[in-house]
């Protein structure tokens, strides 16, 4: 396998064409354009772009309130998984949220999501509870986790 030139930055508006073809294939139910739109210049979050010789291979939205923040959104091109790219965006995610003083990061996940709960518990992510029947299409519920990024 080639090793791939990834570059993480900033999400523009630029990419939404990309963003929004990853997310309707891996989210469900997918945001709308203009929810993405909104969600790339929000005062109080961040959008990351994985980007691979110009092309957009996932993306990562988080929200941050002061000295927390949410993880709402991670997804990768799936000809693209398994090749680390969830964890080089959730790595650089998290360096940001750390610069910026945020202490605590939460996220919801697919209870059935092994491969993203697996990721999220080897970067330190720890369940703190269940939301029963959070998800839609299928109906299905929601593991909640947090991690302290300062402890």
């Amino acid at each position: 396998m080639a090793k791939m030139m990834l570059a993480i930055r900033r999400g523009t508006e630029a990419d939404l064409a990309d963003i929004s073809a990853i997310e309707r294939e891996a989210i469900c139910p997918p945001w709308s354009d203009g929810t993405l739109l909104r969600s790339i210049y929000s005062e109080s979050g961040e959008c990351f772009v994985a980007d691979e010789s110009g092309w957009v291979v996932g993306f990562a939205f988080v929200s941050v309130s002061e000295f927390e923040a949410e993880l709402l959104q991670i997804a990768v091109d799936s000809t693209e998984r398994r090749r680390g790219v969830g964890a080089e965006l959730l790595q650089w995610t998290l360096r940001s949220l750390r610069q910026r003083g945020v202490r605590s990061v939460f996220l919801e996940a697919r209870k059935s999501n092994a491969a993203a709960l697996a990721l999220y518990c080897r970067f330190g992510f720890c369940e703190v509870g269940v939301r029963r029947g959070y998800y839609d299409a299928p109906a299905e519920d929601a593991v909640v986790m947090r991690l302290e990024l300062f402890s």
